[in-house]
């Protein structure tokens, strides 16, 4: 049998596949890491609790393949899986939130959040007197 194999034909056939199926385990990989490149960005974030009293808002969520993380474009830190825990000043009334991701290669995703935090009472009341009539 190692005759055979220390013939020209046979050890020529064998350094092919060898070669073949070392570039085809390369061409795997590298496509199962590229998938997720060319997926491009993802965002998504949830408000987690409004506090009445200050009108802040804990904003939670999670980004994949981000590079950069803005919130109202003010940029936040994200941990090492992706994940983001922020807190933001809301005015009385209706606001827009917008999370924003760019990845390494440009891309980007937004997402935006509307919310409507409780006005206070003394905004809300209305007092006849305070107005001026000229």
């Amino acid at each position: 049998m190692l005759t055979l194999l220390r013939t020209k034909g046979n050890a020529k056939w064998i350094w092919t596949t060898v070669w073949a199926g070392l570039f085809v385990v390369i061409l795997v990989f590298t496509a199962i890491n590229m998938h997720s490149i060319l997926k491009g960005v993802s965002v998504n974030g949830t408000i987690v609790s409004i506090s009445p009293d200050t009108h802040i808002a804990k904003i939670s969520g999670e980004v994949n393949n981000a590079h950069m993380v803005s919130i109202n474009g003010r940029e936040i830190f994200i941990d090492k899986h992706g994940v983001f825990n922020e807190s933001v000043a809301l005015p009385a009334g209706f606001s827009v939130i917008t999370l924003s991701a760019r990845d390494s290669l440009g891309k980007t995703e937004e997402k935006t959040i509307e919310v409507v935090s409780p006005p206070d009472a003394q905004n809300v009341a209305f007092n006849p007197t305070a107005i001026i009539n000229n």
